[in-house]
């Protein structure tokens, strides 16, 4: 009877892994780098300036037209900036940051995004 009757009385507890708990608690959630990228617009290279990939603008809204500055001097003018586009820089109070996303040399545009 003893050997039987612990057998019939042991613990039924089971161990087990709630998967999503360990999922929950898993550090990846806020180290993944975002993917959607900012919205870019085209503009055209001036004569005689340089801009390369990645460089920092600033694009400044005048009287309906958008240009990206570099200090002082204007490297490009926007392409049909759209409306929505010139009123957010006009709400940021004429000017935003911009960053050079890709050169196209050979027809002398460039794609900057707003940050």
């Amino acid at each position: 009877m003893g050997a039987e009757f612990l057998g019939k009385t042991k613990n039924t507890i089971i161990k087990h892994i709630d998967a999503k708990r360990v999922a929950l608690a898993t550090p990846d959630f806020f180290t993944k780098v975002p993917t959607d990228e900012p919205r870019c617009a085209i503009a055209t290279i001036s004569v005689g300036a340089t801009v390369k990939d990645g460089d920092l603008l600033i694009v400044e809204s005048r009287n309906g037209s958008v240009d990206a500055r570099r200090g002082n001097s204007i490297v490009a003018k926007f392409d049909n900036p759209t409306s929505d586009l010139v009123a957010a820089i006009g709400k940021s109070g004429g000017a935003a940051n911009g960053i050079a996303k890709r050169v196209h040399k050979i027809s002398k545009k460039v794609e900057v995004s707003l940050c």
